[in-house]
């Protein structure tokens, strides 16, 4: 059984008009465990999720053996795309073949510790989507694209408290 999914609420001030939107949402959090993987597919799809946000970190920075965030990020694009959820009940199954999010956040977690001067002066820009972290994911990511899957790049450091709220609120907007 995955963790129960808990509701968070997520504000951000619009600096053009100085008031505060906020928005609920509604998450379930495996941290990386791949023995969730099944279960969290088959809760993604029968809450018909229309968001994923999809958190790595830097190992495979520091270890360029270390390919587990990169493995298991291939093997959801392989099934979003394919179809190919192993679920045992009809209903979900059938509910699968139709089910595609609205868009896929992949945020790059603990930016405290990978991001170095050269890239700093990039954070909040475009450019930022250019740094190694989120290399080893381009490829999965525009085969996301090419199945009309909009998709974002962004660095956080949850421990800093670094673009955490506005990374979730971006993403979340990004699917209107």
């Amino acid at each position: 059984m995955p963790p129960p999914a808990t509701r968070k609420r997520v504000a951000m001030k619009n600096t053009q008009t100085l008031k505060v939107q906020s928005k609920t949402l509604i998450s379930t959090d495996l941290g990386g465990q791949m023995k969730y993987f099944d279960l969290w597919l088959e809760d993604m799809v029968s809450r018909d999720v229309e968001c994923i946000i999809w958190v790595i970190d830097h190992r495979h920075l520091i270890d360029q053996n270390d390919q587990t965030q990169q493995v298991s990020f291939k093997r959801f694009v392989d099934t979003l795309l394919t179809g190919d959820y192993a679920f045992s009940e009809k209903s979900l199954q059938k509910k699968a073949k139709k089910y595609k999010p609205l868009v896929v956040g992949l945020v790059a977690n603990k930016a405290d510790l990978w991001l170095d001067d050269m890239w700093e002066k990039h954070w909040k820009t475009a450019r930022m989507n250019e740094h190694p972290i989120f290399q080893p994911f381009v490829q999965d990511l525009a085969r996301l694209q090419a199945h009309q899957i909009p998709t974002l790049k962004r660095p956080i450091s949850a421990l800093r408290n670094w673009s955490c709220e506005e990374t979730i609120w971006d993403i979340m907007q990004a699917k209107i």
